[in-house]
């Protein structure tokens, strides 16, 4: 249920882009499945191990990206083109500044856990300037 609440808050949609972090664990494994499959949307699993690549896409992920990479960021907006709408974290503070610099401006940014560290530090410029949605949801 909460995979499905998170997929639905950012009212995911098929024209859209969403980066699912910590894709290989229970509730991202399912937002990736639910936003590409139920809701259409074109999704960037982040993992750790790329050797999970054909499992993410059998799963609906259009490009599996590691958390592991010094230059994620670059290569979500490179894969993607241009900003992504949303993201559907479960990972927290590793992936927070990552997460808010490859969103559009209006994009959404959705979490439902930190397992990579609950306390994070924010400057809200980043939300105001950029006009992003933040959203907890736990169902």
């Amino acid at each position: 249920m909460t995979a499905w609440h998170m997929v639905e808050q950012i009212q995911a949609k098929p024209e859209e882009t969403i980066v699912v972090t910590g894709a290989n664990g229970g509730v991202g494994s399912l937002n990736v499945h639910i936003a590409a499959n139920v809701f259409g949307a074109e999704v960037i699993a982040v993992v750790g191990d790329l050797d999970l690549e054909d499992k993410m896409k059998e799963l609906g992920a259009a490009h599996v990206l590691s958390y592991k990479s010094n230059q994620l960021a670059e290569q979500i907006l490179e894969v993607n083109g241009v900003p992504v709408d949303s993201v559907l974290d479960v990972v927290g503070d590793a992936l927070f500044t990552t997460s808010l610099q490859v969103l559009k401006k209006g994009g959404e940014f959705c979490t439902s856990g930190s397992a990579g560290g609950q306390k994070t530090e924010l400057d809200f410029r980043t939300l105001y300037l950029k006009h992003i949605s933040l959203i907890a949801r736990i169902h």
